[in-house]
């Protein structure tokens, strides 16, 4: 009888705990779910539902016609299910949902899985472009190109559509943040003469991203790494998700 009185008590403070932990991840998404009141203009443009705290003019189509560009090359778009965008010129608003998910204000761009809702921050996207002097750095997020980051994070949807929410969690950074830098960046990529991966890669040894930080240095490694993989090893996505390779093995 004690027994049986203990273990109710046990499982009525597990489904207490499980509520809380619910109340607190929905009061968590509730912003996301609302987020649309926050942005005064939006548009369907091709498979985007754009959503923007500024007018939307003609250079945020010709941003999204560049998106649609780079993607072209893996997947046609899908106009059955648009991607949700919110542009955000205003830093403060960026921040105050990136705050939410346990982010910087000062990164470019979230893609909110599994909901898939992708917040752009125009204005750091600028800054980062700024601070890019002379071009030193391209085809990767450091360019500061509103259209490169729109393209990598919808890649992140991608990924988890491919594996599923959990296990797309899960993979290697390296692998995670390298394959959207790859796919973000190759048309740009094959439309430039000049463009060499073991250029890329000698650069890299000799340390031409020295300045970089470590936390950004994992994307433009990672980036490295799997176009060899996938262009030179002719890896498929499903290959280089389960290899066993290690981020230095490679680039040293």
């Amino acid at each position: 009888m004690l027994a049986t009185s203990t273990f109710r008590k046990v499982r009525w403070s597990l489904y207490v705990i499980l509520a809380i932990i619910v109340v607190i991840e929905v009061s968590r998404a509730y912003p996301f779910l609302i987020a649309d009141r926050y942005f005064d203009y939006q548009v369907n443009y091709g498979p985007y539902h754009i959503r923007s705290d500024e007018v939307i003019d003609h250079e945020v189509y010709r941003v999204f016609d560049e998106v649609s560009d780079r993607l072209s090359i893996f997947r046609d778009s899908d106009t059955d299910k648009p991607y949700d965008i919110f542009l955000c010129g205003d830093q403060q608003l960026y921040g105050r949902f990136a705050k939410i998910t346990g982010r910087s204000a000062q990164t470019q761009g979230f893609n909110l899985l599994p909901l898939k809702k992708i917040f752009i921050n125009l204005t750091y996207i600028d800054v980062i472009h700024s601070q890019n002097e002379n071009e030193k750095y391209q085809y990767n997020l450091l360019d500061g190109d509103p259209a490169h980051i729109v393209a990598h994070e919808i890649v992140h949807g991608w990924i988890q559509d491919e594996l599923g929410y959990w296990k797309a969690r899960k993979l290697d950074t390296w692998k995670r943040e390298g394959y959207c830098e790859y796919v973000a960046s190759k048309k740009v990529k094959l439309e430039d003469p000049e463009y060499s991966l073991e250029q890329s890669i000698e650069d890299f040894k000799s340390g031409y991203f020295s300045d970089i930080s470590p936390e950004l240095m994992i994307y433009i490694k990672g980036e490295m790494m799997v176009e060899q993989l996938m262009e030179e090893g002719e890896m498929s996505f499903v290959e280089l998700v389960d290899t066993k390779i290690n981020l230095e093995t490679i680039l040293d």
